[in-house]
Order: structure tokens, then sequence, then C-alpha cells
């Protein structure tokens, strides 16, 4: 069982969320969908990864829900220069009180589209009407070729999810899986679900890193972010749910690239 970080209920005290860890055993250069295991009475809903900044980097190609919904996977690798790294991944798992997991699993919907064919896969998705949009994720789909890296995965306005990533210095063009998680929004016999979100920004460098933070009132269910530079590209290494919150950092590779990232952070109260 992966090593839980911590624990955080809503202000109606309906809703309980667990932070859990995993460490890959052994370095590696690339790593594909190492999975991060929930309790039997939670649902999985959220994660994210560490990678590594130094000494070259190694980058996230993916953080996502495998279809069982008790664990999240994610995929990182180094990129043109060898940087063998243990990988770090993190799951957020979810109960609501007078829900049984498999009433809470069928209040929640897991979209996912694939993006078309391109050297920057670009995708936003959206939850159906009547659900609330509480998190989502990723999935860079190589190999073949060198790679494409992740350069977002954030809230949108309202019910949409979007990521993107990016080829570098090598051309790799492939798709990019978006996945958009949502909970219903009027839960029967329990209340109505609001959604309380934060971001940040950072300033402008070659390794941006941001924290934000939720509001003490809710529960947190998604994190994401956002890198943007001019140029070659930043690339997320770190996308990590904080308590009541997230912390981002990406990068420049080989190539200067000063850029910023924006953290984000979504969680729900029942009102």
């Amino acid at each position: 069982m992966a090593d839980k970080l911590f624990e955080h209920k809503d202000a109606s005290g309906k809703v309980t969320i667990a932070v859990f860890r995993e460490q890959a055993p052994a370095p590696s250069a690339h790593f594909f969908e190492l999975p991060v295991s929930v309790p039997d009475d939670m649902v999985v809903v959220g994660g994210g990864a560490i990678g590594a900044e130094t000494p070259q980097g190694a980058l996230l190609t993916a953080s996502f829900p495998h279809n069982d919904r008790s664990r999240w996977l994610v995929s990182s690798k180094d990129h043109d220069v060898p940087n063998p790294h243990r990988l770090q991944g993190f799951a957020i798992g979810l109960k609501i009180n007078g829900l049984s997991r498999g009433d809470l699993l069928s209040h929640l919907r897991y979209q996912q589209a694939d993006s078309s064919e391109g050297a920057h896969p670009d995708l936003g998705i959206s939850v159906p009407n009547g659900f609330t949009l509480i998190s989502g994720g990723f999935r860079v789909n190589w190999p073949p070729g060198a790679g494409n890296l992740a350069t977002a995965s954030f809230p949108e306005i309202g019910p949409r999810w979007r990521a993107r990533s990016k080829d570098h210095k090598v051309s790799s063009p492939c798709t990019i899986t978006t996945f958009a998680i949502g909970l219903r929004t009027n839960l029967p016999g329990i209340g109505r679900v609001e959604r309380g979100e934060a971001s940040n920004g950072s300033s402008e460098t070659a390794h941006p890193s941001v924290d934000t933070q939720l509001s003490g009132d809710f529960a947190l269910t998604g994190i994401g972010a956002e890198a943007r530079a001019n140029g070659a590209g930043q690339l997320l290494w770190r996308l990590e749910p904080i308590n009541q919150g997230t912390r981002a950092s990406s990068k420049d590779h080989e190539i200067s690239s000063p850029g910023t990232i924006r953290a984000f952070a979504l969680g729900i109260k029942i009102v």
C-alpha cells in the first residue's frame, strides 16, 4: 500500500479525501504507468507525479486514473540526455458519508478523448451536464519516436479540462489523451456539490515553480498546471498535491527558454 501523506474533510464533514504516495523502487530512464493505490473504501479522483529537475531532468508523460478507479497511473522519461530517476506518484482518494464505494462510482463520470496527432497535441474535454468538474489528467501516447512531453494539464472555465504536450529538439508527433472527471452536482440524500478553485502563477525563469492553496472549507480533489514559454518551451517535471493545494514546476531542457508556470487546485464541499 502507498504511503498516506494527509487527510482532509470539507466544511460539511461529509467529504473525506486522502493523498497517497508511491515511489519507484529503483532508478530508471523511463517509467510507464507506475500505479499509486487508494484504500478499498475510496475512489481515485486525482493525482500527480514528480520526475526530476536535475542533473539533466526527467519530464512527466502521464497522470491519469486506472479503469478500476482504485489507482492513479503516472509516467516519466528523460529526454535526449540520460537522467535515471525514481519517479514519485501521488493519488487522491475520495469518499462521501452516506455513499458506498459503488454508489459513489455511480455518481462519477470519467471522460476521456484522444487528440489528433501532431508535434504539439492539445485537447480539452468536458464532463456532462448535471456534473461538476472535480479533476482531470493526461496521457502522452508514445512510444514510438523520441517522445512527446507534457506542458499542461489544467481546468478551464466551467466543465472543461485541457491537456497539452510537445516534442522537443527531435520531431516526434503523437496524440495526447485528456481525462476529465465529474461528480454529480446534486447527490440524492446527500446535498449539492459546490466546487472551489485556486490558481497562482510564477515569475518568469528557467525553472519556474509555484504553489496554490484552496480555502479550508473544500476538500482537494484535483490538481493541474500550465507551463508557458516563448521559444523551445517549458516542460512539466512536478505536479504534486500538497495540503489543500498544488505545487507545480517546469523547466527548460538543454535549450534556454525561460517561462512561467501556473498551478491549479480544485476541491469540493457539500452544501
